[in-house]
């Protein structure tokens, strides 16, 4: 074959192209620190093609799983833009795993109680962590689904890891990426059993989070981290988020948002997006970003999460007659007190004085899990 021939067969076989907005969106819908080409050319073979795509893909991968490499700046930057952003690999399995071992143990003491009384046969002895609590829930009579919450929330339960969690310095860097480093906990801060339902209807409602405090919050940058115990998809429950929601303050009405909560009624239409996360992973988003958890459809399964608000040191926490909690702080390092018993007895005080508190668009509210109140609380299984 002579040059000629043999030039013209390579071109049938290569081509010039310009990268399109598809490939560098694959990179960049993972919030990684990765750099992000917007034009580039390359001449390829249909080999090259694949392998090229294919390194993609598995760098997709790997940025998925990393640990939190985006830089301050670009974590900032996307939640400016969207309302939240999502960090992966956040929080170590060495502060996870304790977690999960205390909840075990308080599902079992739950099961032995059922089982006393006469309200389940199956213990669900050996189950796995995400499963037992709803098995064991199917079991229940409507009247007493009340209790499979009750006791369990983050200011019930006081337990140790828990409060170890809400000082994990891998959090704390993340949330200092956006309110700076004098950083307060809020006392709305929750764990979450959220029981599947199947094919029967869950109420999962849009709101904001703000909607939860009194109104000498409002203007306070407010961030929640809510993070989920296990691995959660679509299917399972995972958050989902309008997406820019926060710039378009009209939405809001009241503790919900209108029937159709990703359309301004100037017509844009806000996409909503789909949050799937895995243990570790961590996602911040506003105190006025729109959001819910979704269907859990598996019987069989508990969306385990944990949710905590973090704030600036010296703004109102939205429910002034709870405890907040110096976190962190530069100019006064002093000010952490690590001590989990001064914690939990700050915890016991507040709630042996004020039992209640007051959604701004509900009545009081009692401070235990799994009450029959029509405005149930926060930490109520029917809720995110």
């Amino acid at each position: 074959m002579g040059a000629g021939n043999a030039t013209a067969a390579a071109k049938r076989h290569t081509v010039t192209a310009i990268v399109p907005s598809w490939i560098t969106d694959i990179i960049a819908s993972t919030e990684c620190c990765v750099t992000q080409p917007r034009r580039v050319v390359i001449v390829w073979s249909p080999w090259v093609c694949f392998t090229f795509t294919f390194t993609l893909l598995q760098i997709r991968r790997w940025c998925q799983n990393c640990t939190m490499s985006a830089s301050p700046s670009s974590v900032r930057t996307a939640f400016d833009r969207d309302g939240y952003v999502v960090l992966r690999g956040v929080i170590p399995e060495s502060t996870m795993l304790p977690i999960e071992q205390m909840y075990t143990r308080l599902v079992d003491e739950k099961a032995e109680d059922w089982h006393r009384r006469g309200l389940v046969r199956d213990l669900g002895t050996g189950l796995p962590f995400n499963s037992r609590l709803a098995v064991l829930a199917a079991q229940l009579p409507e009247d007493k689904l009340s209790e499979v919450a009750q006791g369990l929330d983050i200011y019930e339960s006081l337990v140790p890891e828990l409060h170890a969690l809400t000082l994990d310095a891998g959090l704390l860097d993340a949330v200092q990426g956006l309110i700076g480093p004098e950083i307060t906990l809020s006392p709305i801060q929750h764990i979450r059993p959220h029981v599947g339902a199947g094919d029967r209807d869950q109420l999962h409602l849009w709101h904001c989070d703000m909607t939860v405090t009194v109104p000498e919050a409002d203007g306070v940058e407010m961030i929640t981290a809510w993070l989920p115990l296990v691995d959660v998809a679509k299917e399972t429950g995972c958050m989902q988020f309008a997406r820019g929601g926060h710039t378009l303050p009209e939405l809001v009405n009241g503790h919900h948002l209108t029937p159709r909560p990703y359309e301004e009624a100037g017509g844009r239409t806000l996409p909503v997006i789909d949050t799937p996360m895995r243990r570790g992973d961590v996602v911040l988003f506003g105190g006025m970003t729109p959001h819910r958890g979704q269907h859990i459809h598996a019987l069989d399964f508990v969306r385990w999460s944990v949710d905590v608000r973090f704030q600036r040191t010296g703004t109102p926490s939205g429910r002034p007659q709870w405890p907040s909690f110096v976190v962190r702080s530069a100019t006064e390092p002093a000010k952490v007190d690590r001590s989990h018993s001064k914690w939990a007895a700050r915890w016991r005080r507040a709630l042996k004085t004020s039992p209640t508190f007051a959604h701004r668009t509900s009545g009081p509210i009692a401070a235990t899990a799994g009450n029959n109140n029509n405005s149930a609380p926060e930490s109520s299984t029917s809720k995110l």
